[in-house]
């Protein structure tokens, strides 16, 4: 991994693809997934008794659940499940979510109806997170590009017209 790291991302994004053919896509699949993890919470299957294979396609599935990267932007929330959290007004905390532009934590909590979410963007901190910020972003690595623009969050599933530039930051989100 330390030696290439973007081939190893687009091995684990095969893998995730090759699995998501026996799962499906989405928050359904997940859920499946979720339900038919082991005691230890692995999968096993034909190669091995915890495939990481299916470990990897479950995690790269889940993060593409919890924040789409579009551009510059970090979409989060956006799948068609929104519409369920909306109506559960289910809370969602999620801590140090590896990105292309560094580590996401974010909450959504609920006001009635209205959804209020506090995120925080910190950017990478060591190498191995820089590395791997490029590889998510799709970036060359620091050496090959300019600085990257800034960053937006958007949370189109919940307030399609919302978005804020600041990398840390809390909002009542208004549909």
């Amino acid at each position: 991994a330390a030696r290439d790291p973007a081939a190893l991302a687009g091995t684990a994004r095969r893998e995730a693809a090759r699995h998501r053919e026996t799962w499906g896509g989405g928050a359904a699949a997940i859920g499946a997934m979720a339900a038919s993890a082991g005691v230890g919470g692995g999968w096993s299957s034909g190669r091995s008794g915890d495939d990481p294979a299916i470990r990897a396609a479950f995690l790269l599935g889940l993060r593409d659940l919890l924040v789409a990267e579009r551009g510059n932007r970090l979409d989060l929330l956006s799948h068609s499940a929104a519409a369920d959290l909306r109506d559960a007004r289910a809370p969602v905390e999620v801590h140090g979510l590896g990105t292309g532009w560094g580590r996401l934590s974010f909450a959504l909590r609920w006001h009635d109806a209205t959804p209020a979410l506090l995120w925080e963007l910190s950017p990478p901190r060591t190498r191995l997170e820089s590395w791997a910020a490029d590889v998510a972003a799709g970036r060359e690595g620091p050496a090959g590009r300019a600085e990257p623009p800034a960053v937006r969050m958007t949370a189109t599933g919940l307030a399609p017209d919302w978005s804020a530039a600041e990398p840390t930051g809390e909002a009542l989100l208004r549909a």
